[in-house]
């Protein structure tokens, strides 16, 4: 009912000196009296484009997940050691089907349409989106503290091999939630391998300078090899073929922060503090281009896309410094 009290038009326009037998059916010769509300209107009456259709059940169920854990932790001395399993699988997630777009069986992805002039795409929602988590995670500590010299030091790694996997897409699935790339797949942000490091040493030879650090190191995110064949006319249009996955490189970074105290007051102390945020400087990037072939000259055929593994974003800041003074209450001392 929305949609029809307020609708969208797209109207695709073909060069004015395009011969009457050559505009595509559903296609206009451009005129310049569309530029007003009065031409506009009788372009939009001679069109009378049909509207999109969203369709929500009434019987949705409410989203759910089993979530689960077993780990054992073992002190060996000064160091602490932990092993851990984590597995996680919801249920009933939200996304929208394509009802009018079927599977083309002899690719097993995308699309036969079934066109109904009373609409555009009909959206037809449901909850069968399934997601499948698996983590184990290593962790080595050795909590800070100080020797009878005022001095002290900590350190930890932990490690984490996952695997994070979903049926479905987002909000929209092309097109449905079980068909084509939406079938079960790595999630966007699945990271095999991260390890992370932290460390905190006192330095008395060093004006009393404190040094502390923490790095991260993951294993690069899927990026889909999907390419785009041209189809013969009639159907028409472009098929979508999921050709495998490969992985961006490696997420790199190393934070570090040097601390001075100068003022103890009843166990209370003021400190200056110097940080550098990803000191290597590393570009770690984002957003790539999945697009490994576009429709080629005739049907069946593609050619490589020059941009295929590009990426066109970043997804952490680069160097940069930071001065701060900090506070800490320790309680006062008796």
């Amino acid at each position: 009912a929305y949609r029809r009290q307020h609708p969208n038009f797209f109207i695709n326009f073909v060069s004015p000196s395009t011969p009457d037998s050559l505009v595509p059916a559903g296609q206009f010769k451009w005129n310049p009296s569309y530029m007003s509300r009065a031409g506009l209107q009788a372009l939009i009456a001679a069109q009378r484009p049909a509207q999109e259709l969203f369709l929500i059940p009434n019987d949705l169920k409410p989203p759910k997940s089993n979530q689960w854990s077993i780990g054992a932790r073992h002190d060996f001395g000064e160091f602490n050691v932990s092993a851990t399993y984590n597995g996680t699988r919801s249920y009933n997630g939200f996304s929208f089907d394509f009802a009018n777009l079927g599977l083309n069986p002899a690719t097993n992805d995308c699309c036969i349409s079934s066109n109904i002039p009373a609409y555009q795409t009909i959206l037809l929602g449901n909850n069968t989106v399934h997601t499948w988590y698996n983590a184990g995670l290593f962790q080595l500590n050795r909590p800070y503290t100080k020797n009878a010299q005022n001095f002290g030091w900590g350190a930890g790694i932990a490690y984490t091999l996952s695997k994070a996997e979903a049926e479905g897409g987002d909000l929209f699935s092309f097109p449905s939630v079980t068909a084509g790339l939406n079938s079960r797949h790595f999630i966007n942000d699945d990271r095999r391998h991260q390890f992370v490091l932290n460390g905190i040493t006192d330095m008395p030879f060093a004006w009393g300078l404190q040094l502390s650090g923490l790095a991260q190191f993951s294993s690069g995110t899927p990026i889909q090899q999907v390419a785009f064949i041209k189809l013969p006319n009639p159907p028409g249009g472009n098929q979508r073929v999921l050709r495998g996955y490969s992985r961006s490189p490696w997420f790199q970074n190393v934070d570090l922060r040097l601390r001075k105290n100068f003022v103890n007051v009843g166990g209370n102390e003021v400190a200056v503090t110097g940080s550098v945020f990803n000191v290597l400087d590393k570009q770690n990037l984002g957003c790539y281009n999945t697009t490994i072939a576009q429709p080629g000259p005739t049907p069946g055929t593609t050619v490589p896309d020059a941009g295929f593994g590009l990426a066109n974003c970043t997804i952490a800041d680069p160097r940069r410094f930071q001065i701060g003074l900090t506070y800490d209450f320790h309680g006062l001392s008796r």
